[in-house]
């Protein structure tokens, strides 16, 4: 696409003749001189869309087999390799019956690679 330009192209003739009979300003005398853009156009900000790649995460266990939970939810057992959501943060918890929970947070779009070692939990 071209580029946006000012409106600063003088009018024709005809269509002078016509504005000025009907009390229309002409486009170049409604110009804003610090920006050269038309007066009283409605500003709309565009933002970019920054695209981020997932945050790629791989845990292990000993033992083996552990629950992976993220932010609360059951998402499979060890070893367990994922993409998780880059834009908040993600708290990682493994579990495994007999065995102490271990967990951690991870930084918006941090990625991580663990092997964790469950302790025995002495409760029966």
């Amino acid at each position: 696409r071209p580029p946006l330009e000012p409106a600063t192209r003088p009018m024709a003739g005809a269509a002078r003749a016509a504005a000025a009979s009907a009390g229309t300003p002409r486009p170049d005398e409604d110009l804003d001189p610090a920006t050269g853009f038309r007066r009283g156009l409605p500003f709309v900000p565009v933002t970019k869309a920054v695209h981020l790649d997932p945050a790629h995460v791989t845990l292990t266990s000993t033992p083996s087999r552990a629950e992976v939970s993220v932010n609360g939810e059951l998402v499979g057992r060890t070893p367990w390799t994922g993409d998780l959501d880059p834009t908040r943060p993600m708290r990682l918890e493994l579990s495994l019956k007999g065995y102490g929970v271990w967990s951690t947070t991870l930084d918006a779009g941090q990625e991580y690679e663990g092997a964790v070692t469950l302790e025995r939990s002495s409760a029966p």
